[in-house]
């Protein structure tokens, strides 16, 4: 099949969790089809043996009609107005539940527009898409139950498929220490427990540095680093809480002693290196609603690399590695429980190895080769039925005006505002 796959960004080699699967499932689904990804003002014609072109929405709209299936985190629209008379099958990929991220910024000026603007192009996906991927059961059961809602009925329902957040084959061996190289009071045998990706408003770092300040006082030798580089391409980090997670280090007095940040985003390629440079992974998030719908791509790299990890409970990946023995799980905000799970996998070589076990049996289920599979199923099957069927769309021509009008609206009273005050 002739596949096009959407990359929400570009060709940099610093990489954030939307841009990883894109070209994650760009090159799984390469293996056997002939890829094109569309990405954000393409440098190159050619990336990992697939072909490269502009996300533009000219481009985009000519190469989705002369593609079998246009994959992408979202489908603009005017994309499946393109679309209209086509073969071409839309498959919405639709793990990142980023409206539920923007629901813990209820303080936050203008947050009610974005989040409209959101939902409606949720709604645009779930009334329109052929198929939509999602990364679990919960956030199947979420899909389930806006399909079921009151709305304007669809002749026949998205076909819904499975691909949870992948990993590649096994990473090479790491040629350099960088954790203890950026940071000379790293010791050679001090262990070294890494919090990995960015610290953002729905992670809980606070809780994060109060269980380590306790493991301190048993570890005076313990050494937490924070990945904490600014997101490539990112216009604004409204989410980002570095700032009060290094204020909280300084209080405690464990900055640069005991807590270290890591300011520059680590570029893609060499992940790994940093990965296996640490003894042990933590994240913790807070009990919000986006949790147990959440996909992260920094708990999938603790998984790439076999790193025992301590991670907080409550989402769907979370606890599958709990209970394949990978990961300690905790409840949301108890630093006790937190500070005994690193304890124990610090002081504990036994058991830090047996999850090391766990965790590398384990990536085996979670191969980027074996996720794509269900997805082309779903696409071959659904290219199978009756043409016309599958491109009734009753009800698009006005769901497109009311979305783009909306926007407009929204960027015009964003413009106006400033100047009224």
């Amino acid at each position: 099949m002739r596949l096009l796959v959407v990359v929400q960004g570009g060709l940099g080699t610093r990489l954030s969790g939307p841009e990883i699967r894109g070209w994650a499932l760009a090159r799984a689904l390469g293996r056997h089809h002939e890829v094109t990804v569309a990405v954000q003002r393409p440098t190159v014609r050619n990336r990992d043996g697939l072909r490269v072109v502009s996300s533009r929405r000219s481009v985009l709209a000519f190469e989705a009609r002369r593609h079998d299936a246009v994959i992408a985190p979202v489908i603009p629209p005017y994309l499946f107005g393109a679309l209209s008379g086509s073969s071409t099958i839309t498959v919405a990929d639709q793990y990142d539940p980023v409206w539920l991220e923007l629901s813990v910024f209820t303080e936050q000026p203008g947050i009610d527009r974005v989040l409209h603007a959101q939902r409606m192009m949720r709604e645009t996906q779930v009334g329109f898409a052929d198929v939509i991927a999602v990364a679990g059961e919960r956030q199947r059961g979420l899909l389930l139950e806006e399909l079921a809602a009151p709305r304007r009925p669809r002749p026949r329902p998205p076909r819904i498929v499975g691909v949870p957040f992948g990993v590649p084959e096994p990473p090479p061996a790491a040629r350099s220490h960088p954790l203890r190289a950026a940071f000379p009071q790293i010791g050679a045998t001090d262990p070294v427990v890494l919090w990995w990706g960015k610290v953002w408003k729905w992670f809980d770092a606070e809780t994060a540095i109060r269980a380590f300040a306790r493991v301190v006082a048993q570890r005076p030798d313990a050494r937490l680093v924070i990945s904490a580089g600014k997101a490539p391409k990112a216009k604004f980090d409204l989410s980002e809480r570095t700032g009060e997670a290094h204020a909280l280090s300084r209080s405690l007095g464990l900055l640069d002693r005991n807590v270290f940040f890591l300011d520059e985003w680590t570029a893609y390629d060499r992940r790994h290196e940093y990965l296996l440079d640490a003894d042990v992974g933590l994240t913790l998030h807070r009990d919000t609603a986006e949790a147990p719908f959440a996909a992260r791509a920094r708990q999938m790299d603790y998984l790439w690399t076999g790193l025992p990890c301590v991670l907080a409970s409550g989402d769907e990946i979370a606890a599958c590695f709990g209970s394949a023995g990978y990961a300690r799980l905790v409840t949301p905000g108890d630093s006790a429980a937190a500070a005994s799970a690193l304890l124990e996998l610090i002081e504990h070589r036994p058991a830090r190895e047996a999850a090391r076990a766990a965790g590398l049996a384990l990536a085996e289920r979670f191969r980027w080769s074996r996720l794509v599979e269900p997805l082309i199923a779903e696409i071959e099957d659904c290219r199978r039925q009756p043409h016309p069927a599958r491109r009734t769309r009753s009800g698009l021509p006005a769901a497109i005006r009311r979305y783009y009008t909306r926007r407009a609206v929204d960027h015009l009273a964003s413009a106006v505002r400033p100047v009224l005050r």
